[in-house]
């Protein structure tokens, strides 16, 4: 296909011939300069939104589909342009690779060694505690956690369990699915408060629909109210109305329930093991029930979960709503060129050379939102995710209809970092940013030997930054993972790591099957 010309023509090809049509360019050929963030209407406009959200909801793949090409259209040349502007180090990044041992120091200086004094109290988001958690399992014979740090993370684990909404912990019948890691809800002397943007959120759920907010009956939150709904709401009529935070449970979820599996498997204790494959389990069909976003991250959380538990399990109804949540939500926000002509797959004549500098090359999120690097990573390492369960499992069919993306969006990531530069005073992105990197790495590039160079200066560029090993933190619980990656410490599936099922028998049956 010819792409767009630069002066206010377009042109077609139709049978092989090229016609000039002396018609003003559509409104993405603009052929003025390229954008740069900030820009605005992330997804196109109010009613595009709108649009793409009921199709979500609603609708089949190819109704999402044509909802995102016509809100693309309304970005033009803006289609995969991050919605605010960050500033970027403009001295090319320092990208030679650190030395393992140098990594391992901070983990065990910053982050292992103050495992003992985490001792949570108060109910907090899935964001607060998991990710560290989740890190200390992972760090396995590099860092075998001692008595007392393993202790903490048992109690981690014991206390997100706890604050699952499950009929254990709720009054019944139960107001919405089990398996959401409830938001605590404020109210009357009790000590503790949940704060920033979860506890926004929360206080306005449960202020303007308590139903959402019931009171647990047991457990150590027992007499606590909890948010355990998801941010949607219907019009009486039928009609979406986007009034909420669709999808913010997803975000922490899905850390909690990621923690969870790998507790269950790195445990010793095997009645706890099952409780806490149990709890995984629960919050995987929780996270099988729930409505798309049009805020594809949020989503991006389901299919990392779901993921997971496939690949764990085995199970057909965690791969089909995996699959559904790729195709109705993830695969259509993804800009590719996978016939290679330089052209955006699905637009008719838009051009990878005329857009904004971090999508012009394939694999950038086409909404201003999602094209923000940390949010893009999110919906990456759910692709990374979905593409080696499946090739994991041996689905070779659909693990080629989705490696080409888990690729290109990777691609794009790491061509951020090394050739435009590190952002500058972007706390929030060193926390997502690397975990999909060192991914793809892990997964891919290493387990597959398919070298890509560039993941793994985008990876030493942040290091190297001073970003990671800056304070204790969020960011930090990618210190284990970048450990192994550089000592080359071989990929184990959750398909070769999943014992437990054969330890014992859950209430759901065996919970892992043989594998494949």
């Amino acid at each position: 296909m010819i792409g767009c010309v630069r002066r206010c023509w377009c042109r077609d090809c139709l049978h092989g011939q090229v016609l000039w049509a002396l018609v003003l360019l559509p409104v993405y050929c603009l052929g003025g300069p390229a954008p740069e963030p900030p820009c605005g209407d992330p997804y196109g406009s109010t009613a595009g939104r709108v649009a793409i959200q009921g199709a979500m909801l609603s609708g089949d793949r190819d109704r999402v589909q044509h909802a995102i090409d016509t809100a693309k259209r309304a970005r033009g040349q803006r289609v995969g342009c991050p919605e605010i502007a960050y500033a970027q180090a403009r001295s090319r990044p320092n990208v030679r690779p650190p030395d393992a041992a140098d990594i391992g120091a901070v983990w065990y200086a910053q982050y292992q060694t103050r495992l003992p004094d985490l001792a949570p109290g108060c109910p907090l988001p899935g964001r607060a505690l998991a990710p560290i958690a989740l890190a200390a399992w992972q760090a396995g014979a590099q860092h075998a956690p001692s008595p007392e740090e393993t202790a903490s993370l048992i109690r981690i684990a014991d206390f997100y369990r706890d604050q699952q909404y499950t009929p254990e912990h709720a009054p019944e019948p139960l107001v919405a699915d089990a398996g959401v890691y409830g938001y605590y809800f404020s109210e009357g002397d009790y000590r503790c408060e949940l704060t920033g943007v979860a506890g926004e959120i929360t206080e306005q759920m449960c202020a303007g629909f308590p139903n959402s907010c019931p009171r647990y009956d047991g457990g150590r939150f027992a007499g606590l109210r909890f948010a355990v709904r998801d941010h949607v709401w219907i019009d009486a009529d039928g009609a979406v109305a986007v009034r909420g935070d669709i999808g913010g449970s997803a975000f922490d979820t899905g850390w909690v329930g990621s923690m969870m599996i790998e507790a269950a498997v790195r445990v010793d204790d095997t009645v706890r093991a099952l409780a806490y494959a149990e709890s995984a389990l629960l919050a995987g069909d929780w996270a099988a029930s729930q409505p798309l976003s049009a805020n594809h991250n949020y989503t991006a959380k389901t299919i990392w979960l779901l993921a997971q538990l496939y690949e764990w399990t085995g199970r057909a109804e965690f791969r089909e709503a995996m699959v559904d949540r790729l195709e109705r939500n993830l695969v259509p926000g993804v800009l590719m060129d996978q016939d290679g002509d330089g052209v955006v797959d699905g637009t008719d004549g838009m051009r990878f050379a005329d857009l904004a500098a971090v999508a012009r090359r394939p694999g950038r999120m086409w909404d201003g939102h999602n094209a923000l690097p940390w949010y893009h990573s999110m919906n990456a390492w759910a692709m990374v995710a979905a593409y080696t369960a499946l090739r994991d499992r041996g689905n070779r069919r659909l693990a080629a209809r989705y490696r080409p993306y888990a690729v290109a969006m990777i691609d794009n990531l790491a061509a951020e970092f090394v050739e435009l530069g590190i952002p500058v005073g972007q706390r929030v992105a060193w926390s997502d940013i690397p975990f999909s990197l060192l991914m793809a790495i892990h997964r891919i590039a290493q387990y597959e030997d398919d070298p890509h160079p560039l993941w793994d200066q985008a990876v030493a560029a942040i290091w190297n930054a001073g970003v990671l090993d800056a304070e204790p933190g969020s960011h930090g619980f990618n210190l284990t993972f970048y450990e192994q990656v550089l000592l080359r410490v071989p990929y184990r599936s959750l398909v070769e790591r999943a014992d437990i099922g054969r330890r014992d028998r859950t209430r759901r049956g065996s919970l892992v099957p043989a594998p494949p």
